[in-house]
């Protein structure tokens, strides 16, 4: 199906374009929800991936990262409060549009744990995305007045 690519690449706009079609009936909704939730945990994985491949297990940021002002004491930091507060900051990157790439980006950076990123960017993701379907295109009171 053309529907798990293209959410990987741009999430939001598929989703609701996917609900939009689940609400005329050519695709089945709960598919569209499962297809946009394993879309969305890809590319977060792809995210944190580009975090980890940024900086290496070293600990030194490239030159470019360091003009930009992550220097080591910033990296270790980041490193510091994704310890100690990873689950509740990748939980409001994800239910926060605008800062979501940057905080899966900086779990990388931060070498958080693969599990840990997993399970809590999970929790976040299945609620997100199901409500974003329905309560985007008001799909469940177009089913109640039909």
């Amino acid at each position: 199906m053309l529907l798990t690519p293209l959410a990987v690449i741009e999430g939001p706009v598929v989703t609701v374009i996917a609900a939009y079609m689940a609400r005329l009936d050519y695709f089945s909704l709960s598919a569209v929800c499962v297809m946009v939730i394993l879309a969305d945990l890809v590319g977060d994985i792809g995210f944190y991936a580009l975090g980890r491949w940024v900086v290496k297990s070293g600990g030194t940021p490239p030159r470019w990262l360091a003009r930009l002002g992550l220097n080591p004491a910033r990296l270790q930091r980041i490193v510091d409060v994704f310890d100690s507060r990873g689950g509740r900051i990748l939980t409001f990157g994800k239910l926060t549009h605008s800062a979501g790439a940057a905080i899966l980006v900086a779990a990388g950076i931060a070498r958080m744990q693969f599990s840990t990123f997993m399970f809590y960017n999970t929790l976040a993701t299945i609620p997100k995305k199901p409500c974003f379907c329905h309560n985007r295109l008001g799909f469940w009171s177009y089913r109640w007045r039909s």
